[in-house]
């Protein structure tokens, strides 16, 4: 029988942390472990995670252990994945709800397809007090836009080519499940230096081709002001969070191309990632400038020659724009 198991990396989330502990315990097909890894919290989380596993008298597949000092999310996860011994893990946050039958469907849904190597997730959105935020995906995208430029049916399971997922991560890791062998050969490989490990281990299922998203909401994801990386919530500026995101793609950029130089038959993957190099070059350096002449200057350059990736050029120039407008009506 598949061994399931599930890693969280806890720091200073005391606050949610119960609810998402609740949801994970509940699932109506309970994971075989659960490992639990504290990042050297100063809020009590740590001595929250280890009362509950008492209270629930779970010590028997639930483990609990304490970085010695704050690592950082990509380590601390990564030590949490190195103890887990499940056939399929599943990623957790502290801060989110999952849905009761979340391991159950998406171990269904692995098994019907032994293909896939990281199976990933769409999810809801929720405010601080759990409330649902009613949103739409921007217009052709898909999974609260982080897939771009696809059409795709609810329920529906279908591969990411890897051209996709070099240019920007398609899930976070809270919405992810991965086969055991995944996990090794991202294990197996060091320096990931600042690359999430959602995004590593995605590409790194694409490129076996094992890359698929299961078009249907499998958790609530929470949206709040300490949000360590993900979507971007109501306290933060438009332009700052942009800026922070290309940031981050472009840093990953390197390790990738050295991913690809490793891997054979992947050409039109380089160019791919070429290309997104140059693109999110000139969407930052645009979002930098924010001068209305510099903002056209650098949309039309950017445009050129990007086919349907010119939209993206154009929606930062329209973010731009938006929140200068703005700023001028509250003055």
């Amino acid at each position: 029988m598949t061994k399931v198991s599930v890693v969280i990396s806890t720091y200073n989330g005391k606050r949610y942390l119960k609810q998402q502990l609740d949801s994970i315990r509940r699932q109506t097909q309970t994971a075989d472990e659960c490992i639990l890894v504290d990042d050297h919290s100063t809020d009590g989380s740590d001595r929250l995670v280890q009362d509950y596993i008492t209270s629930q008298n779970l010590g028997d597949s639930w483990h609990f252990s304490r970085n010695p000092h704050n690592l950082g999310f990509i380590r601390s996860f990564g030590i949490a994945l190195s103890q887990a011994t499940g056939d399929i893990i599943f990623f957790a946050d502290q801060d989110d709800v999952w849905e009761r039958n979340k391991i159950a469907s998406m171990c269904a849904i692995m098994e019907k397809y032994p293909q896939i190597q990281s199976l990933c997730t769409s999810f809801t959105q929720i405010d601080a007090d759990g409330k649902r935020q009613y949103t739409r995906n921007p217009i052709l995208t898909e999974n609260n836009g982080l897939i771009l430029f696809k059409k795709m049916k609810k329920n529906g399971v279908y591969r990411i080519p890897c051209g996709d997922i070099l240019k920007r991560n398609i899930s976070m890791g809270c919405a992810m499940a991965i086969r055991r062998d995944l996990a090794e050969a991202y294990l197996a490989r060091e320096n990931w230096e600042n690359i999430p490990h959602d995004w590593a281990l995605n590409l790194l299922a694409a490129l076996r081709e094992g890359l698929y998203f299961w078009n249907c909401k499998m958790i609530r994801y929470r949206l709040h002001e300490n949000n360590t990386i993900g979507l971007m919530n109501g306290c933060q500026s438009a332009i700052a969070y942009r800026i922070r995101e290309y940031d981050r793609y472009l840093s990953c950029y390197p390790r990738f191309y050295e991913l690809l130089m490793d891997t054979p038959d992947h050409p039109s993957d380089l160019a791919a990632l070429r290309r997104a190099q140059r693109l999110y070059q000139m969407k930052k350096k645009m979002l930098q400038s924010q001068t209305p002449g510099a903002v056209l200057k650098a949309a039309a350059a950017g445009a050129r020659g990007q086919g349907m990736e010119a939209l993206l050029v154009l929606t930062d120039a329209a973010v731009i724009m938006k929140e200068k407008l703005s700023q001028y009506i509250r003055y």
